[in-house]
């Protein structure tokens, strides 16, 4: 059994350059779920990556696609339970109690009142 007893005891290997470092060295990637050295994070250019300095090849984590940003809110009439979902994921049961039917769509008051008016304006 090996005993560790500093964090210069182990190197860690960085993910963007490649080389090797003290775990003292090594901090958590913002943009990825890797660990990196401090100079890469100073520098902002990856060194793997150098021929594509004006491509981030991290910009796609940084910004989500429209479709999974979405979210619909939804309300369950029979346990009381609030959860959202992906908008192009429709919700049938609740989630918690299973309960089928029961399930309704949270508006927020704006989108309520203009439901409301709508409403008005049809029996006009």
């Amino acid at each position: 059994m090996v005993t560790i007893e500093r964090n210069t005891d182990v190197s860690i290997k960085c993910f963007k350059c490649g080389n090797s470092y003290t775990m003292d060295q090594m901090r958590m990637d913002p943009k990825s779920p890797h660990l990196t050295c401090k100079n890469c994070l100073e520098r902002k250019v990856p060194v793997k990556f150098s021929s594509m300095a004006k491509q981030d090849p991290y910009a796609h984590l940084d910004t989500p696609s429209k479709k999974s940003s979405e979210k619909t809110s939804y309300f369950c009439k029979a346990c009381r339970y609030s959860f959202t979902r992906a908008a192009h994921i429709p919700a049938s049961t609740c989630p918690y109690c299973s309960a089928s039917g029961s399930v309704v769509t949270k508006g927020t008051a704006s989108s309520m009142i203009k439901e409301v008016d709508d409403m008005l304006d049809d029996e006009e």
